[in-house]
């Protein structure tokens, strides 16, 4: 590096013996230059150029396919998680209403008893449990159809709930699933019988 206020000339000495080929006399350099600038691109210039521009747009376009893709996932993933919450939702409700205790007393596991209990014949909606309440229907979500599995469990007076949303099309278990979910649900019944 040349140090500050000092400036090579370039009819100076020092500046021809750091480049003796550029000397100011030197016309066909300058030539070479002006006309190799009026002939425009080469072809490898070219070529350089559009492979680039091609591999911007290639990325550019990965990116957006995979940005549609996860949110159409998501959006199928949302609507499963509302399709379980709903059916929950009427589960809760039945639970709420649910009173077994006909004049003899509380029974031995509500839980239980609840997920057994299938009186919708009746005219009494206090006493329906779990058994009377329909798994729904298959269902279209965002383009697939998908189906609920709800498997009830009992752990003394608590009703035990694993949801699972699948893609009916898919047939590999783990692909198909859209969602799950598990849950406890206590009848009120089993806090009047204690």
């Amino acid at each position: 590096m040349l140090p500050p206020g000092f400036y090579l000339s370039s009819g100076s000495a020092m500046f021809k013996a750091i480049f003796p080929r550029y000397s100011v006399g030197d016309r066909r350099l300058l030539e070479s230059v002006r006309h190799s600038a009026q002939q425009g691109f080469t072809m490898f210039e070219v070529l350089i150029a559009l492979m680039i521009s091609f591999l911007f747009l290639t990325g550019t376009l990965n990116a957006m396919v995979m940005a549609t893709v996860m949110r159409v996932k998501a959006e199928r993933e949302a609507q499963a998680g509302y399709w379980i919450k709903e059916d929950l939702e009427q589960v809760r409700a039945l639970a709420a209403n649910f009173n077994p205790a006909t004049g003899n007393g509380c029974p031995t596991s509500v839980g239980e008893t609840f997920r057994d209990a299938n009186n919708s014949a009746d005219a009494d909606p206090n006493n329906d449990g779990l058994a009377s309440l329909p798994v729904p229907a298959n269902k279209s979500i965002v383009g697939v159809t998908a189906a609920i599995t709800r498997t009830p469990g009992v752990s003394n007076n608590v009703l035990t709930l694993s949801y699972r949303v699948r893609n009916t099309n898919v047939t590999d278990n783990d692909m198909a699933t859209l969602a799950t979910l598990y849950t406890e649900v206590l009848p009120a019944a089993a806090l009047a019988c204690e």
